[in-house]
């Protein structure tokens, strides 16, 4: 009996973050699919990954627009 619970709780589990990742994917679509709005091009951070400057000035200047 209580495989059968801790089975249930598993699934329960599973579907909570299988709506989650679902979530997220439709935010980052929604994202990309409004690029322009938010000012994102193409190539913005793939060089400048690890430069935090770079990204906090650009989030500062999207944020004033």
């Amino acid at each position: 009996m209580s495989k059968y619970f801790h089975s249930k709780d598993n699934v329960m589990m599973l579907h909570d973050v299988h709506a989650r990742i679902n979530n997220i994917k439709r935010r980052i679509d929604d994202i990309y699919q409004n690029k322009s709005k938010y000012g994102i091009q193409q190539g913005d951070f793939e060089s400048h990954t690890e430069n935090e400057e770079f990204a906090k000035d650009s989030l500062i200047a999207r944020r004033k627009e």
